[in-house]
């Protein structure tokens, strides 16, 4: 199979592999300057739609694995016509290549044994089965660490005839019996191939042998080989006991689980090294009955003497190392390091998790379209409870109780307004209604006395930092950050003696960034901890440390990682660090356990009639892009403009309709574009950009040409441009929005209303502009009307929703309403108020934009997956 020199980002730098699954081949990350492996998909099975989807989906599944024996898969493209995933580029050889006639070393088998069935174990756990388990799917890197290819790709071939696939023998020879019979499989078939490559490992040979795919089907159904210790006696039994295990026939007569195959290595290798192994899973050292004296036997027995006053000696250094690093907590790092993770959710659809403080739950939102609902879930077994029916509202903060019996949560109307904590017993019940006006989670304090929480006032543009009483009753304001910095409506961290509180904040001092303040609780004096970021989600206390988690976006990135720092010097050290983003942090008291939501935003474009939403035709491609979100326009000449993330920062690109003639128009070197406008004469584009640390207003030709700036305020937002040859915007002016306008041909920026308002759109004769208000009746935010000369907003309180456009006549407004997960636009005429819907497509849609006759619509579309992941975490050790 022939393919281009270039795929998207990434230059082919020659092939490394080739099988049924696919051809793959080493290539250049031309981004990220990183060299990677593209396995690209046969063609038989590109040209098949059905089995193309499924490797698009199981790719997702095995890319969302995090194990250090599974090879990483790091996003799945499309480019040219031609399907691949990029995957980490592993460097060794495969074990069909090491192997050897008679086999391998004790040690080496069982080390290689054990990482497999690790792997294959971490795996089952995300409901990933891997159906194709063989030699040449494992690598053994050249510093001796294992790794796992080709997780579930297998799944494609079903239904095929073996002779298709290229490697379809070698292929067969590992499958289970109830695989090459066509019956459904689980877990329990790898754990059969586990067996037949560990029996191959141990002696040189596969169990099942035959000339052709149906003898060799045969010999899997019928035979029983015979125990590898008669192959090759130096084997110990105990290996050629597992082996046999795992080659039962009947799947309920094998090992039950990967891990279970895991553990019986393990427990096998610390019997051979005279080791037993804790319940902890730490080993220490067995002894042995002394044989009978003799005089050989009374010299060697003198040496063992000597030998064990070293040893004894040895044991006493440990034991003072031990006693001094418990007498010296410093010895002990306070950084975490990630131990295990565990996928708790596959819904795709998890949001806002907290883990009690004992450590045994977590509760989690499901956010299932127009109808959100709560769960916990047990971290020991696969128990999830719903505790809240699903319900149209939206969830803002999730928590538990001190003492891990209920579950606290705050939920919101659908288009906002009051936030309302309540609280209801971990395992079901009644909820109960605590306190009103709560904008975040909320954060006991260690007595478990009083909570604190965050709460806004759009209306003033300001923030507070909040406490009450573990009841809710005797709220009061802790504190408030001083113009031009805010917090912003996120939890809070508590630390362990109870003395400070750290939140997030915005702050405009030195440039646009985001911040983490210290509160000090009995005074309420903040301090600013030293430190940019590009955005904060949430923050955690790490109990008996002086440090605390965040879920933050580093200056100049905009995937949040976990980070850990130390309070108050800032010292920090990054705990993830990958594409995906990261929310909603918890830890248990003792620190052992992480509850974290890991989200990926995919959108492309599509271009549909205005009636048939639904049936668009895809003209964007690829994961990791953001294609369309944060700003989507037509020309007047039927071209496309959009933000796209797809030369490594979000720019502004151009295309043809039918997706032809892609292009983009400011350069990736430059900081990220966050929205963009069409001049109606079609001579210019308007953006707004962070640059120099201010986020202002910039305007290009149509062609990406003269690019030159336009206003030079702070915090400069969403250029709408007119048809009077005015660029309206909103500048942020002490936390409240405010609408100002300048000339497309340059000159000063003028204000043009003391009202908070944020302007979306301007009516076609120029006369109005269509923006979000503060709905102060309603306390939520509501589309309004307001001329361009600047008089008061008209609110439209029918209308709650913050997206919308004048239709092109201008006689009326055109909105999103969600409705059971589907987005329908709907118009308002602004003389009858009369609704009529227009159009509906499925999915989440990000963005949209109609072409300049009305016909046609191009959607940013797309979907969100987002789920819980479980953290093990142990203690660094300091050098």
């Amino acid at each position: 199979m022939s393919i281009p020199e270039t795929l998207n980002d990434y230059r082919i730098l020659g092939p490394i592999g080739k099988g049924g699954m696919g051809e793959v081949y080493a290539a250049e990350d031309t981004r990220l300057h990183r060299t990677v492996a593209l396995k690209v998909l046969p063609a038989a099975l590109a040209q098949d739609p059905e089995r193309r989807q499924r490797f698009e989906r199981e790719a997702q599944a095995v890319a969302a694995l995090n194990h250090p024996n599974i090879v990483t898969i790091h996003s799945v493209e499309e480019d040219q016509g031609v399907p691949f995933l990029t995957m980490e580029l592993v460097e060794g050889a495969t074990l069909d290549e090491i192997v050897r006639s008679g086999g391998l070393p004790l040690d080496t088998l069982l080390r290689i044994g054990i990482a497999v069935s690790d792997a294959v174990a971490a795996a089952h756990q995300r409901g990933v089965t891997h159906r194709d388990l063989k030699p040449s799917n494992i690598m053994v890197t050249s510093d001796g660490r294992v790794k796992v290819l080709d997780f579930g790709f297998a799944s494609l071939w079903e239904g095929s005839d073996f002779t298709d696939a290229g490697d379809a023998p070698e292929t067969v020879a590992y499958m289970s019996p109830e695989q090459a019979e066509g019956k459904p499989v689980d877990g329990r078939s790898d754990v059969f191939s586990l067996g037949i490559v560990l029996h191959e490992l141990a002696t040189g040979q596969k169990p099942f042998r035959g000339d052709t795919n149906q003898s060799l089907v045969s010999s899997i159904l019928t035979d029983t080989p015979p125990p590898v210790t008669e192959l090759n006696p130096s084997l110990p039994s105990g290996l050629a006991r597992v082996i046999r295990r795992s080659l039962a026939k009947d799947p309920s007569r094998r090992y039950q689980t990967a891990t279970d195959l895991r553990n019986e290595l393990e427990d096998l290798r610390d019997e051979l090294t005279g080791a037993a192994r804790l319940h902890d899973g730490s080993v220490v050292s067995g002894g042995a009955t002394a044989p009978r004296s003799t005089p050989r036997r009374d010299a060697l027995r003198r040496i063992a003497a000597a030998a064990a006053l070293l040893v004894m000696v040895a044991l006493l250094a440990v034991g003072y190392t031990f006693w001094r690093l418990r007498l010296n907590p410093g010895a002990v790092s306070d950084f975490l390091l990630i131990e295990r993770p565990e996928r708790l959710t596959t819904s795709g659809h998890a949001a806002l998790a907290a883990i009690s403080p004992d450590g045994r739950y977590v509760a989690h939102v499901k956010n299932d379209p127009g109808s959100p609902s709560l769960w916990v879930r047990q971290t020991a077994t696969t128990s999830d409870v719903e505790i809240v029916k699903g319900a149209a509202v939206r969830y803002a903060g999730v928590s538990w109780s001190p003492d891990s019996n209920h579950v606290y949560y705050v939920t919101y109307e659908p288009t906002g307004g009051i936030g309302t904590l309540y609280t209801i017993p971990a395992l079901g019940g009644a909820p109960e209604k605590v306190l009103e006006d709560v904008d975040s989670r909320i954060e006991f304090s260690p007595d478990a006395t009083q909570f604190a929480f965050t709460r806004g006032y759009p209306a003033e543009g300001s923030a507070f930092v909040m406490l009450a009483n573990a009841d809710g009753s005797n709220v009061r304001t802790l504190a408030q950050l001083e113009q031009p910095d805010n917090f912003v409506l996120a939890g809070t961290a508590w630390s362990s003696d109870g003395k400070t509180i750290v939140a997030a904040g915005r702050s405009l001092q030195d440039g646009l960034h985001s911040m983490i303040a210290g509160i000090d609780v009995a005074s309420g004096a903040v301090t600013r901890l030293e430190g940019r970021w590009q955005g904060i989600n949430d923050l955690a206390w790490v109990k008996g440390t002086d440090t605390f988690l965040i879920a933050a976006a580093d200056a100049g990135s905009t995937s949040p990682q976990v980070w850990q720092i130390r309070y108050p010097d800032g010292e920090r050290r990054r705990i993830l660090n990958d594409l995906n983003s990261y929310s909603s942090l918890s830890l248990s008291n003792d620190g052992r356990s992480l509850a974290t939501v890991q989200t990926e935003a995919v959108s492309n474009l599509f271009v549909s009639p205005l009636d048939d939403m639904a049936n668009g035709t895809q003209i964007t491609r690829g994961r990791g892009r953001g294609d369309g979100q944060a700003g989507l326009e037509w020309t007047r000449d039927g071209r496309i403009l959009f933000i796209s993330g797809a030369s490594g920062r979000q720019q502004v690109w151009i295309t043809d309709a039918d997706g032809g003639n892609m292009q983009p128009l400011t350069a990736a070197a430059q900081e990220p574009v966050r929205s963009l406008g069409v001049t109606p004469d079609g001579r210019y584009i308007v953006f707004h950009r962070l640059a120099d640390r201010h986020m202002r207003i910039w305007r290009m030709k149509i062609d990406g040409s003269e690019q030159r700036l336009l206003t030079h305020g702070d915090l400069d937002q969403v250029p709408i441009p007119g048809p009077d040859g005015m660029v309206y915007f909103h500048r942020i002016v002490n936390g409240i929005p405010l609408t100002f306008k300048v000339p497309i041909d340059g000159g000063d920026a003028v204000q043009v209303s003391e009202h908070a308002f944020r302007p979306i759109d301007v009516s076609p004769d120029g006369s109005q502009l269509l923006g979000v208000a503060w709905n102060a009746e309603a306390q939520r935010s509501s589309l309004a009307l307001m001329p361009v000369t600047g008089a008061q907003p008209r609110l439209l309180p029918r209308r709650p929703a913050v997206a919308g456009g004048f239709t092109l006549d201008g006689t009326g407004i055109l909105f999103p309403v969600i409705d059971r997960g589907v987005m329908r636009m709907m118009v308002q005429d602004l003389a009858s108020d009369k609704l009529t819907a227009v159009g509906a497509a499925p999915g989440v849609i990000f963005n949209a934009a109609m072409s300049p006759d009305g016909t046609r619509v191009v959607l940013s579309r797309g979907g969100i997956v987002s789920d819980v992941l479980l953290l093990t975490m142990r203690r660094d050790v300091e050098d």
